[in-house]
């Protein structure tokens, strides 16, 4: 079955052939004259409309079709319209244009807005963290204001120096008319209303290379106390035994050692001093802090501590700098802490006044006010680590202990006076 426009087209080429074959000859010359190949109406196409056309000529005997051409006015016509199609196709070229600029510069807008917006968010955050550093430093300056307001007491032996770098009021020990003065500086430490203080002593659990006799972590409460801002000196110790026992020497300012817990016993008798208990010793080491070290979790080799910082250490990964000395450093050396006092990590080990106990923190005599272990075995503690030892052994909550009477190139101490 033919589709209909070809049926159509078959149709209309049968009655052109037919008409123009039916008509006169002078008729039928006329036509094909003016409308060659069947265009009967003269535009360009041969279509029904040419049978149309040539149909209404044969019934109606009007005048023979003719070509656009011979018909001036429609030509005329045609040309204008073609003007007029040609102007507004340019204004309509011209107006894309313009909407491709605008949109252009529609999208330079928006740009430009995000990237306001994006310093915007970027200012606001900027804002937030000064927000927070100006309530931190609002914070440590209302502490501060506290301490400040607290008369700084007189204690016998000392003179009151001034407030250290981190807000904790230093004395120098002078001595009395019976008492040695070491010239050794010492930070007061108490509460912020000049009372107790406290802090969390221990280690928890999941601390690396943590022993079970540094637990439980408990709350300690303290008087206040004064405790030595270095470790005490072998100019110090020279003064007041009138000998120098160390075996690093060279520098008057590096630590004693190679002394016992015994002999510091006659040192504490000739200056009115004494050793700290271990519970004065981990609150000065911390800092106000609960991590393995008062600088946090690592420990550095070259600006924080004295002690074997060889990347060969243990396997906690505490170690940082990559240094090992070998030997004593004259103290003050490292960087203090949050109380502005030095060498607390490494350099030598350091005698406590306590008795070493395993599970003296499990005891109910650790949650007393200044708690001191008097019994539990024959030796004696000692803390902070020391220069040939790793980070490890350096941790704010690590124990030692040994005999009372044992001297080692390791072993020093760092005086300390309770208040009265």
């Amino acid at each position: 079955m033919k589709k209909p426009l070809t049926s159509l087209s078959a149709f209309v080429g049968s009655v052109l052939t037919f008409a123009i074959l039916s008509l006169p000859p002078a008729v039928r010359a006329g036509v094909a004259g003016n409308a060659q190949n069947g265009d009967t109406n003269g535009d360009g196409e041969l279509d029904i409309s040419d049978a149309v056309h040539l149909l209404i000529y044969m019934f109606k005997g009007g005048p023979a079709p003719v070509a656009c051409a011979d018909r001036p006015e429609l030509v005329a016509r045609l040309a204008e319209l073609e003007d007029e199609l040609a102007r507004k196709t340019a204004a309509l070229e011209e107006s894309s244009a313009q909407l491709a600029s605008l949109q252009a510069d529609l999208a330079e807008v928006v740009q430009l807005f995000s990237s306001k917006d994006a310093k915007l968010t970027t200012c606001q955050a900027e804002l937030s963290t000064t927000q927070a550093a100006l309530v931190s430093s609002q914070e440590k300056l209302s502490v501060c204001q506290a301490k400040l307001a607290t008369p700084f007491p007189a204690i016998e032996g000392f003179a009151f120096i001034g407030i250290n770098t981190q807000g904790y009021p230093e004395y120098r020990h002078v001595g009395t008319t019976e008492l040695i003065g070491t010239d050794l500086i010492f930070v007061l430490l108490r509460g912020t209303d000049g009372g107790e203080s406290r802090f969390q002593m221990g280690s928890p659990d999941t601390e690396c290379s943590r022993g079970g006799k540094e637990g439980p972590v408990h709350e300690v409460r303290l008087s206040p106390y004064l405790i030595a801002q270095h470790e005490g000196t072998q100019a110090a110790w020279e003064a007041v035994m009138g000998s120098n026992p160390s075996n690093f020497r060279g520098d008057p300012e590096l630590p004693v050692e190679t002394v016992s817990w015994d002999d510091i016993q006659e040192f504490e008798t000739r200056t009115g001093l004494q050793l700290p208990s271990e519970a004065q010793w981990e609150n000065a080491c911390r800092g106000g802090t609960t991590t393995p070290f008062a600088f946090g979790a690592t420990l550095d080799s070259v600006t924080q501590a004295n002690f074997y910082g060889l990347d060969i250490g243990d396997n906690c990964n505490y170690e940082r700098g990559n240094q090992y000395l070998g030997r004593t450093t004259v103290v003050g050396s490292y960087a203090p802490n949050a109380y502005g006092i030095h060498d607390m990590h490494g350099n030598i080990w350091e005698w406590c006044e306590d008795v070493y106990d395993s599970v003296f923190y499990g005891r109910p005599e650790a949650l007393t006010l200044d708690p001191v272990a008097t019994s539990g075995s024959g030796y004696r503690v000692l803390r902070g680590g020391v220069w040939i030892g790793f980070a490890s052994y350096c941790r704010s909550a690590n124990r030692d202990w040994d005999e009372p009477s044992y001297r080692y190139y390791s072993f020093g101490f760092r005086p300390a006076r309770p208040l009265p």
